[in-house]
Parts: structure tokens; sequence; C-alpha cells
């Protein structure tokens, strides 16, 4: 295995490291507390071959002409707690993940700025597994393409316009005035911001520390981003998934929606029985139903 910690890669032309999975010894690469920043012509990190996991936490990649390429088949990636900013350029996505079937690439208290006029890709996903992209925040121009399998898209900061693809999504919180975030080199959160306490409660198994150094989670929940605030807001969430005995009936378009949310990803199939009406959707300006089971 390979593990690079606290490194910093800059300046390089061709990109800054280059690592190719063998496809019968299974290496996994881990990059934790490392700086990518200005390579150039290729990404930052290039990662190809067979059977090889990639972690990468708590680092930072920016002003590179690509950050991360990870192909590799039959392997899982994650990217954690880290931060990158203005890193994509042209066509070159900032993190392209793709490679294989049965393994998940997934993407959870990442930040992702594009400080240009027009939508960039911030991420790109492809494969045939259901990808992750959690408790992660996406500003300015950045955005999400999904190539093949839906992806799921959970308690993250991101206009929605700025997603193409199909996502099952989940908890997304947006308002286009930000989200209490400093834009200066520590990215930290306002005291009254709605990431804090607003991640997503699965077990996502992330590193003790954050991008900073600082506890992971402090308070009942963790926040959304790779920072986690020093103040924690005490409060209750009910976000666990809710389950019906019986069908469900609806006569709103109100009720309709909730339902439908209700029932995404509870576990169990569900009915819900419409009552005789027209059901329009203009009624409570949020737009065309959407529903995606999760099951």
């Amino acid at each position: 295995n390979t593990h690079l910690t606290n490194m910093r890669f800059e300046d390089n032309s061709g990109g800054a490291l280059f690592a190719s999975g063998d496809y019968g010894r299974g290496e996994t690469i881990r990059i934790s507390g490392s700086s990518f920043l200005r390579n150039t012509e290729q990404p930052a990190f290039t990662h190809v071959g067979y059977y090889s996991p990639l972690v990468i936490e708590n680092s930072l990649f920016e002003a590179n002409e690509g950050a991360v390429r990870a192909h590799v088949s039959y392997s899982s990636a994650y990217i954690t707690n880290s931060i990158f900013k203005n890193n994509a350029v042209d066509n070159t996505p900032s993190v392209s993940l793709d490679g294989g079937a049965s393994e998940t690439k997934a993407i959870y208290n990442t930040l992702f700025l594009e400080s240009g006029e027009k939508r960039e890709v911030a991420v790109r996903l492809q494969g045939t597994q259901k990808n992750k992209v959690f408790n992660s925040v996406f500003l300015g121009q950045a955005g999400i393409t999904s190539v093949g399998e839906i992806f799921e898209l959970q308690h993250s900061f991101i206009d929605a316009s700025m997603v193409e693809g199909d996502a099952f999504k989940k908890g997304l919180v947006y308002n286009s005035e930000g989200a209490g975030i400093s834009l200066d080199s520590e990215y930290a959160l306002a005291t009254d911001s709605i990431l804090i306490d607003n991640g997503a409660l699965a077990d996502l198994d992330l590193p003790a520390t954050d991008f900073n150094g600082g506890p992971r989670q402090i308070g009942d929940f963790i926040d959304i981003g790779p920072i986690e605030s020093s103040v924690a807001t005490g409060g209750v969430r009910d976000d666990d998934p809710k389950t019906f005995e019986t069908a469900i009936l609806v006569s709103t378009v109100s009720e309709l929606r909730d339902a439908l949310k209700d029932t995404a990803a509870n576990g169990q199939d569900d009915t819900i029985l419409l009552a005789d009406g027209v059901y329009a959707i203009g009624e409570d300006s949020l737009g065309v139903l959407e529903h995606i089971d999760n099951e």
C-alpha cells in the first residue's frame, strides 16, 4: 500500500502524481493532509488500473488543470474532508470518478468552488454502481455531471440546477446568498450557518478530524462541509425514514410531495392513494414532482 501524508505537490507540468493498480495486488492508495497546487497539463493526481482502492482525506487541491482522475476498475474511491478550488478547466472536470462495477465511488464532506462565469464540472461520476455525494458543498459555478447509473446526492449544499444526470436527492439545502461559509483560506462556518448539524445521519466512517485537524463531529450531528463548526445547534432532528402500516391517502399536491419524500428510502414497499381531483404542481410553486425509489 501507499500512504502519502502531509505532502505538497506544486507547479508540476504533466500532473503531479500518477498511480496504476496492478491487476492482482489490490494496493490501497491513501492521500492525507496534502496539498496539490497549480499542477498543469494533466490532472494533479491520476489513478488508473484495477483493484486499487483510493482514499483522499483532509487535502487541498487548488488551481490545477484538473484535480483527480480516478478511473480504477473494480475498486472503491473515497474523497472526504477535502477542498477543491478552481480546478475545472475547459472540458477537464475537477474530479472524475469512474471504473468497473460492484464498487462505490463516494464524496463525503468536501467543498468545491469554481469561481468562473460559466458552469464547470466540479464532479463527474460514471459507472454502473450507485455512487454517492453526501454532506458536501458546491459554490459558485461548481456542478455535478453523472453519466450512467443514478447516484445519491444527500444532505449537501447545491443548486439543483447545477446537477446533470439522474440523482436521488435527499436533505439538500441551498440559498443563493450562500450558507454562512467564509471564503477566506479557512472556509469556516458562521455561527448561524444552515450547514451546522445538518449532515446525513448515516455512519460514513469519516476520519476523526476535519480538514483543519479539529474534531470531525461537535454536538449531536455532523456538519455539512469539510470543516466542523465549534458551535453546535443543540437541536433535535427527525430525519429517520418513516414507515407506514397502511396506504397513504393524499388529496393535495403538498400532501403528495410529503408522501413521495417519506417513502423514498424507508426500506419497505408503500402504497399512495390519490383522492379524485386535479393536482396542479403550480399551486405550491415547488416545480415538477420528483420521485426515485431508492430501495
